[in-house]
């Protein structure tokens, strides 16, 4: 069962050799199958035209989405050639970005954001009420069901890690409620700047909505960047609070498993909490309490800004056909179902 864990945390590192070549077959002209599939057949040239790829995506599109998308694009025709790699470095750099912003986080919009506590614990109960009523519908499997649904109520991938380790989740539920809750994110990150700006939404509004309607951090980092730094801020700390309780909501799903004989592993999930998060609080303790952090808050912030945007990318990258293939009609179509009744009650709740 550990190796099977092992292998859902990389869905995205799925077979991406000729496998991938006769997918593409699909969305790609011959002779272009033919060129991909040589660059690929040659290690060197494959990684160098890969690298070359990512380091002019991050010189010249600033945009989150389109970085996501782009990566994508490179993922699905090029292939990453390091995909287990790329996915420790997009991690680790997703974290550093996040924790870059509570530097120019201030102490008392930290503060400020505990009032939606509430908030989002009244959006968890939703979540997973509609995932249970969707599984029953849709005749979708329990564990896959509670899976979606924990990664749309807390922090996308982290909690359903988290989720499968304490529900002993099988390895093909993990991977398509982890590559589900990345199609959604995606969508989320594109859709949800375009509709807040067409309705004209404050900064802070969309903000608050994006930390409660969409999936991950980062992604809601993504969403809120070119939002302005108002929304940044404010979303940033809602959605780390929000991030927080994954530890009481999958000790909860653990303990409620009684006929679980190794109840040793129901508290592992603490260690699943994302490092991020007690990284996040210390930037804004530096940030507040000491000037000299503060006064360089600014460029740490633009470093941070560009790490997300290079996670974001190397995210894309890990992101192929067989992927794709992995999330299946039914558990896509239940992923849609959660998610589109949270985000419509999320955003009024964030007009509040």
């Amino acid at each position: 069962m550990g190796e099977k864990r092992r292998n859902a945390r990389g869905y995205a590192e799925l077979v991406v050799g000729d496998e991938l070549a006769q997918a593409s077959s699909t969305i790609l002209p011959t002779k272009s199958i033919g060129l991909f599939t040589h660059i690929r057949s040659q290690k060197w040239l494959h990684r160098g035209i890969f690298a070359s790829l990512c380091l002019a995506t991050i010189m010249l599109v600033r945009n989150p989405p389109l970085v996501l998308i782009f990566g994508t694009l490179i993922g699905l025709t090029l292939a990453n050639p390091e995909p287990k790699l790329s996915k420790k470095i997009a991690n680790f750099l997703l974290g550093l970005s996040i924790a870059g912003i509570g530097l120019g986080v201030s102490l008392a919009s930290v503060v400020s954001s505990l009032h939606h506590a509430w908030m989002i614990a009244a959006m968890i109960g939703i979540t997973l009420l509609l995932g249970a009523l969707v599984a029953r519908i849709l005749n979708l499997e329990t564990k896959s069901a509670l899976l979606i649904s924990c990664g749309t109520a807390i922090c996308g991938g982290s909690a359903i890690m988290a989720t499968s380790k304490a529900i002993d989740a099988s390895e093909d539920e993990t991977i398509v409620s982890l590559a589900t809750i990345f199609l959604l994110n995606a969508i989320a990150l594109v859709c949800l700047p375009l509709i807040g700006q067409h309705l004209g939404l404050s900064q802070n509004v969309f903000g608050t909505w994006a930390a409660l309607a969409i999936h991950d951090t980062g992604s809601v980092m993504a969403a809120t960047m070119d939002y302005g730094a108002s929304a940044l801020e404010k979303g940033t700390a809602v959605k780390v609070l929000r991030a927080l309780f994954i530890v009481p909501l999958v000790v909860g799903i653990s303990l409620s498993l009684t006929n679980r004989k190794d109840s040793t592993s129901r508290f592992g999930v603490f260690s699943k909490l994302p490092w991020f998060i007690p990284a996040f609080f210390v930037a804004v303790g530096l940030a507040n309490f000491f000037p000299v952090v503060q006064s360089q808050s600014t460029i740490l912030m633009q470093v941070s800004k560009i790490c997300m945007l290079a996670a974001l990318l190397l995210m894309g990258t890990s992101f192929n056909i067989k992927s794709f293939q992995a999330v299946g009609i039914k558990a896509f179509v239940a992923g849609v179902c959660i998610w589109i009744p949270v985000a419509i009650i999320s955003f009024f709740a964030a007009t509040l």
